[in-house]
């Protein structure tokens, strides 16, 4: 058996909300085409610089993309934000401390309202690991977020290799992505 004792903060709302975001198909992809784009506007910005001439419609060509990265950007930030503040208002202010029994169900005792909830291996539809978090990703954009340090019984290795197990046991197909660099 597994235990886990989360406090849900503004910071572990941020690396849930991020992890759901990055692992979607083409997230990557996307971060680095900005990257590229971003290399290819300092360079021709250099350029340009250099021979004492400005293309215009270079110019707007590139700017454009990055404007929507930037533009995209604050979407998520400011959907974080007001996310965040949705759930303040559910929990009056208080960062609730999660607890979390990992055994043949997964169960989540909520320390602010006092609820239970209980989750089947078989609801998971992707485990994603970030920095300090494993985020149980359900069916119908649930989220269970798991702080790596804290584990009171068990480790956060264990735990994640058990879940993964038990996912496919369940016979649901399930990939574990890791965010961190390796």
């Amino acid at each position: 058996m597994f235990k886990n004792e989360t406090t849900y903060t503004k910071e572990v709302h941020k690396e849930e909300y991020l992890a759901l975001w990055m692992h979607r198909k083409g997230a990557k992809l996307t971060i680095f085409l900005v990257q590229v784009i971003i290399l290819l506007t300092i360079i021709l910005v250099i350029y340009e610089a250099w021979t004492d001439t400005i293309n215009i419609g270079i110019m707007v060509y590139i700017s454009i993309p990055v404007i929507f990265v930037m533009v995209g950007g604050l979407m998520i930030y400011y959907d974080i934000k007001e996310s965040y503040q949705m759930l303040q208002g559910i929990f009056q202010d208080k960062n609730p401390v999660l607890i979390y029994e990992i055994e043949d169900h997964i169960k989540e005792h909520n320390s602010i309202s006092g609820g239970d909830n209980t989750f089947d291996y078989c609801q998971i539809y992707k485990i994603v690991e970030s920095k300090n978090l494993i985020v149980l990703i359900l069916n119908g954009n649930l989220m269970i977020s798991l702080k790596k340090n804290g584990f009171t019984q068990g480790s956060w290795n264990e735990c994640k290799d058990f879940i993964g197990q038990k996912c496919r046991e369940s016979k649901k197909h399930n990939r574990i992505f890791s965010l961190r660099k390796k």
